[in-house]
């Protein structure tokens, strides 16, 4: 950065020019370069705090000054809390981000397991009216036969400290059935297979339905309606 000073006293003009910039001037120097140039030093008191050091050169010919005020120390900062906060918010979207995808991972494999309970409970249903052919029998104005199991994780401890798993429910619908003499048409099997303790709020529930021929117990239809 180049100061350009007219003719007259050098000293004088530097007192001058600092009584413009700053307040208190401590102090200054003037060193003399090459090819008739120099180089004028300021050390001023800013604020009665920080000392900076402004400083310039005069070269021959030149008619203007141009004050140069040194802040590496001040960008340097500013370019450490700019970089801090970039990589904080990197940080913070990184873990989000992975928060999310553990969160949809557990939501995956409990909807999984939801659907498992409802085919044991399935399973369960159709295994009790093949060996049970008395098993819908419904008394007048009845048409829903409804029970529910408890599914627990064995333990080698033994029965009493088995895991409470989850649950399934089992709801027949006869209302598409006529029982005389032999039943004849369709039965409704809703299944809902829940994860999680009976009274409180499920981790994970799937719902499906079945429908089957009264005649022969054979299955026409199978519907997932995923998990709820």
């Amino acid at each position: 950065v180049t100061y350009n000073v007219t003719g007259g006293n050098l000293q004088r003009q530097i007192a001058g020019f600092t009584s413009v910039v700053a307040e208190d001037v401590n102090d200054f120097s003037v060193t003399a370069r090459g090819n008739g140039s120099f180089e004028v030093v300021l050390s001023i008191q800013e604020n009665r705090r920080v000392q900076t050091f402004h400083s310039f050169r005069h070269m021959p010919g030149s008619r203007s000054v141009r004050p140069f005020f040194h802040h590496k120390r001040g960008s340097l900062l500013i370019s450490a809390l700019l970089l801090f906060a970039i990589l904080l918010t990197l940080g913070l979207g990184i873990m989000s981000s992975q928060a999310a995808r553990m969160k949809a991972a557990q939501a995956q494999v409990a909807s999984l397991q939801a659907k498992q309970l409802a085919l044991a409970g399935w399973e369960d249903f159709r295994v009790k009216l093949g060996k049970d052919f008395l098993l819908i029998q419904m008394v007048e104005d009845q048409t829903y036969l409804s029970y529910s199991e408890d599914v627990y994780i064995p333990d080698p401890g033994g029965p009493s400290e088995d895991t409470f798993y989850g649950t399934y429910t089992v709801v027949c619908d006869t209302s598409r059935v006529i029982f005389e003499p032999e039943p004849v048409g369709i039965y409704v099997v809703s299944i809902s297979g829940k994860v999680g303790p009976r009274n409180e709020q499920p981790v994970a529930e799937r719902q499906m339905e079945f429908e089957i021929n009264a005649q022969d117990n054979r299955v026409i239809r199978i519907y997932d309606e995923g998990s709820l």
